[in-house]
């Protein structure tokens, strides 16, 4: 991986968590003063199961991915959430890379 390819996964991934961060702010209330500590889970800051569809929906119409409630739970942290979904951009990434050389 050249530093380019690099720094261009580490502005996305620092970008996907500030916006999974602004989402949990919306949700939980959670005051703009009030850090975000990334390795706690959504549940610690107060987050329901019902909260946790909310941000599911919310997370799936922006990053326009597959989110569930599921998905909050397995990776409750914004770090392990921000880690998945680029993840999951890049995979379906590579799949339209790949689509693209059997035309």
């Amino acid at each position: 991986m050249s530093i380019a390819e690099h720094r261009d996964q580490s502005t996305s991934a620092s970008t996907t968590v500030a916006e999974i961060e602004r989402y949990w702010r919306e949700i939980l209330r959670i005051d703009e003063q009030r850090p975000i500590d990334p390795t706690h889970s959504f549940f610690e800051y107060g987050g329901s199961s019902l909260q946790a569809v909310a941000l599911a929906a919310r997370l799936s119409d922006r990053f326009r991915i597959d989110i569930t409630a599921l998905t909050i739970v397995d990776h409750p942290g914004v770090a392990q959430l921000g880690q998945y979904i680029d993840a999951q951009i890049q995979d379906f990434s590579d799949f339209g890379e790949q689509d693209e050389g059997l035309l």
